[in-house]
């Protein structure tokens, strides 16, 4: 029996992405439509070339899936519209949020905010990434059809055998410009290396050149590592005791719900979402280096890699089975 045929519409063929793209195609013919977000006068070109492309295929589709609201969803959403296709859209964070001083969201332009608001509006579906998401597009648009469905990680994630924890502390992150640098509060993180100079810290998925160039002065007991694969990635959380998160704004943050899983204590702001991931309250802080610092002393005192209640918190809320199953119940709609 032939499957319906999902046309698939994004901007970068992320992890998250590429996880919706598997599990839609258990159920469904996915097909791929790559809108790479680029210099305005490129734009327009992409924006001709997709109008063309979905008007004579957008019949072969019974229903259009599409992460992030932005230049690229606008017309998959009107034309899914106006030819009775069900459309999905998956609000990631960066098109419904917004800080000013360093320029980021899709608000920060009139253009890119008009595509991404519209696309809200006319979506059949809004899907959030968490609660926080979700408390962001009804305050930008109250009547738009919105639900939760929370991104999602491989909870067969473990500490890996033979390696044994170390008093590291660890952040992770695609650090590859100033605005991230600040997004991700890697200052913070930088600065808190230099406050407590007894314990090492690792920043993984980061630009080294850029760090250098930025703070001056890096802290001897700060290791800088650029991007790795999933096998590297798992190697630092099996090390680290500690994982921070300390983000201006965050939608949902995989990153440390892997470390959770991995047996990593988690020291967080209370910013976004990330207060959805880590239940235990004590594990918030406050933009304050020496509290934050002292923090680190007493999670490394205390450390108990026995306590396996974050780790069965994570494994509850967030597993790639859960996703799947929303996802696939939602899609019959």
């Amino acid at each position: 029996m032939n499957k319906e045929k999902t046309l698939l519409v994004y901007t970068n063929f992320s992890s998250f992405v590429e996880n919706d793209y598997n599990i839609l195609k258990k159920k469904y013919t996915v097909e791929k439509y790559h809108f790479p977000i680029q210099s305005k006068p490129r734009i327009i070109i992409l924006f001709i070339k997709q109008f063309f492309w979905l008007i004579f295929n957008i019949h072969k589709y019974s229903k259009v899936y599409i992460w992030f609201a932005d230049y690229h969803s606008l017309l998959p959403i009107l034309i899914s519209k106006v030819f009775s296709k069900k459309s999905y859209l998956v609000i990631g964070g960066y098109d419904v949020c917004r800080i000013k001083d360093i320029g980021y969201g899709s608000f920060k332009n009139k253009i890119r905010g008009f595509c991404a608001i519209t696309s809200i509006k006319n979506a059949n579906y809004n899907i959030a990434v968490s609660k926080y998401i979700e408390r962001k597009i009804k305050a930008i648009a109250k009547k738009a059809n919105t639900l939760i469905i929370y991104n999602s990680v491989d909870i067969n994630l473990k500490q890996q055998n033979g390696i044994i924890k170390e008093n590291s502390i660890l952040t992770v992150g695609i650090i590859n410009s100033i605005q991230r640098i600040k997004l991700k509060g890697i200052d913070t993180f930088v600065e808190l290396a230099k406050n407590t100079p007894d314990f090492k810290f690792i920043i993984v998925g980061a630009n080294k050149e850029l760090l250098e160039n930025y703070f001056n002065n890096i802290p001897n007991n700060l290791e800088i590592v650029g991007f790795s694969n999933s096998e590297e990635l798992n190697y630092y959380y099996s090390k680290a005791k500690i994982y921070c998160q300390f983000s201006r704004i965050e939608s949902f943050c995989i990153s440390l719900a892997e470390a959770i899983l991995h047996n990593c204590t988690p020291l967080v702001f209370n910013t976004g979402a990330l207060k959805e991931i880590v239940s235990n309250s004590e594990s918030l802080s406050i933009n304050n280096i020496n509290t934050l610092s002292e923090k680190i002393h007493f999670f490394i005192e205390n450390y108990n890699e026995k306590d396996s209640s974050p780790r069965k918190s994570i494994i509850e809320k967030f597993s790639n089975e859960i996703r799947e199953e929303k996802l696939i119940n939602l899609l019959k709609l």
